[in-house]
């Protein structure tokens, strides 16, 4: 699975606070996820709808990875870090930002993926972070998935809170902490022969 991240336009300012080790870098880290509602229509009148199962997903927890903003290194924000949440089961997430600046998150399951990008930045002014985090606040997109959950759509809301420890403008960036939650919904087509789909990832 996978996160995207747009890096904003504007020049990044990196301030180094004087009595401590951590800096402070202006984007937004909105890591993880989850969500999405659709319903297929028929492709015409005589032909049967396509049956949808919904699943609605509260889910929090911490990343941790590196924020690299020297150059020379693959991604520029690459974390990662498991958990157990219904409906994904037990499940491993990364969430890296591009080159580009494009946030994915790839979720990967015993027997299923699920994959979602930031769709769009909201204000983060309500999420409640720590001194010297920095706060995040999203809009994600469910692109698609494998398994139990092939052909997931919908959206969800991220929030975060970004953790800088060192600097990350030396070679090889610095380590991150990102404390993250998500709230959606998640919508996936269902067969005839799939009732038994939902449990394989518990």
């Amino acid at each position: 699975m996978t996160h995207t991240i747009h890096l904003p336009a504007a020049p990044l300012q990196i301030n180094r606070r004087p009595t401590s080790r951590r800096w402070r870098v202006p984007i937004a880290a909105a890591v993880l996820a989850t969500v999405g509602l659709g319903t297929a229509l028929p492709a015409s009148a005589s032909e049967k709808p396509q049956r949808t199962k919904t699943f609605s997903l509260h889910n929090a927890g911490t990343l941790t990875g590196t924020l690299c903003l020297a150059g020379g290194c693959d991604n520029i924000v690459d974390v990662s870090g498991g958990g157990q949440v219904a409906p994904l089961g037990r499940y491993f997430v990364r969430a890296i930002v591009n080159p580009a600046g494009i946030l994915t998150n790839s979720y990967q399951m015993r027997s299923s993926t699920l994959q979602s990008m930031k769709s769009q930045d909201l204000d983060p002014a309500d999420v409640v972070c720590n001194p010297g985090e920095i706060a995040g606040k999203s809009m994600n997109t469910w692109t698609g998935g494998t398994g139990r959950f092939a052909g997931a759509t919908g959206s969800y809301l991220s929030r975060s809170c970004l953790e800088i420890l060192g600097d990350p403008t030396v070679a090889g960036g610095a380590p991150v902490e990102v404390r993250f939650w998500d709230d959606g919904v998640i919508a996936v087509p269902r067969g005839d022969d799939d009732r038994d789909q939902d449990r394989d990832d518990d």
